[in-house]
């Protein structure tokens, strides 16, 4: 899900797209127009580092992209990817921020998936009992564990070097 917000300086104001309230799980706008009251909602571990940049944005019309966690009424915890930048007048100066926010919970679940299955084939690697290489489509050692220094008698970094690789 994606949706829309822009930050009025003058009018002091947030403007949230319908969708807004949808990810964030409230009922209205109203719920969530005040710093304090968005930062309820904020993940503890981020809600200091959410503040500084709303404070940033507020104050200075700071355009940028943070990602955090925000914990819906629910319960329900969800990442999400926040980005604006500033609307220029015919001057150039900056008049508002405008930005997005997207619910990338499924991309950072499985971003932490394929780190947990890479620290398993790693410890995998590391505590096997016998040599173990995998080699790609094209015959060239990509993974090697620490057995097979003790097997051939040579660094493992030597079949996994350059071009000019040699093989085990």
């Amino acid at each position: 899900k994606l949706a829309y917000w822009s930050w009025d300086p003058v009018a002091h104001e947030y403007v949230f797209g319908e969708e807004y309230t949808d990810i964030i799980g409230v009922d209205s706008a109203q719920d969530i127009q005040t710093d304090d009251q968005y930062l309820c909602f904020v993940h503890e571990a981020d809600r200091d580092r959410v503040a500084a940049s709303l404070e940033r944005q507020r104050d200075h019309l700071e355009p940028g992209i943070l990602e955090y966690r925000v914990r819906r009424p629910d319960g329900r915890v969800v990442w999400l990817r926040d980005s604006c930048e500033q609307e220029l007048d015919a001057a150039g100066m900056a008049v508002r921020l405008v930005g997005t926010v997207q619910d990338v919970t499924d991309q950072k679940t499985a971003e932490q998936a394929l780190r947990e299955s890479e620290e398993r084939m790693r410890s995998f690697m590391d505590n096997a009992p016998v040599a173990v290489a995998i080699k790609d489509l094209d015959r060239r050692f990509v993974l090697l564990n620490n057995r097979i220094e003790l097997a051939f008698g040579r660094p493992a970094r030597v079949a996994l070097a350059g071009p000019g690789r040699q093989s085990v």
